[in-house]
């Protein structure tokens, strides 16, 4: 047991919480003080029964229980005092770790967002523009075919409802492009973003 002690105050690579739990849990003060409680007994009982010899026997073990407690007593309290040290070494690493990572995140993510979208983004407004010119021709071919000029053949859908978009949102005049949030990141300026800058709202609200 106290051997185990001085290897856990001699040893640093072993203060882990584990380390010192496993420790503690291999110290019964409980048991300990039994120990020292039937040792005095006996040596008061010898008092009155026992010879010389016997008595300083039992003196003897009873020392040695009492030294037992007491050193047992003292390694408990170091132990938690490691114990506590040890645990918020630990807190600290893993706060440390929790830190790192989350910048890695972000790294990760800020560093793929400027290498990707830009390019990425720009393809999708290639969509919009495509979607607004075909919008606009269906828009014609409407007015002419009301006109009764389309010789019997029947009114285009719009882009947005060839892809059934007007069947899932209640907005009036919602096209593919107009829907189309790309936020500015890097060469590429964005579109149709019409979220208040910073700058628009200290403007007004001071």
């Amino acid at each position: 047991m106290f051997a185990r002690l001085k290897k856990i105050l001699t040893e640093a690579d072993i203060n882990t919480v584990a380390d010192i739990e496993a420790a503690l849990s291999e110290y019964d003060l409980a048991a300990l003080e039994t120990s020292l409680a039937t040792a005095q007994q006996r040596r008061s009982d010898l008092l009155l029964t026992g010879n010389d010899a016997e008595i300083l026997a039992a003196e003897d073990e009873a020392t040695r229980a009492r030294l037992a407690l007491d050193r047992a007593h003292a390694a408990v309290a170091e132990l938690n005092r490691r114990l506590e040290e040890a645990r918020a070494e630990e807190r600290k690493a893993a706060i440390s770790a929790e830190y790192a990572a989350t910048s890695t995140k972000v790294e990760v993510a800020v560093e793929r967002i400027n290498s990707e979208y830009p390019a990425l983004a720009a393809k999708i407004l290639e969509l919009c523009i495509l979607a607004d010119a075909a919008d606009d021709a269906t828009t014609s071919w409407s007015k002419r075919c009301f006109a009764g000029e389309a010789e019997g053949l029947p009114i285009v859908d719009t882009v947005t409802e060839r892809l059934e978009l007007h069947n899932r949102w209640m907005v009036n005049g919602l096209t593919f492009s107009n829907a189309t949030r790309l936020l500015p990141v890097g060469k590429f300026e964005g579109h149709s973003i019409d979220f208040e800058s910073i700058a628009l709202y200290h403007a007004r609200h001071g």
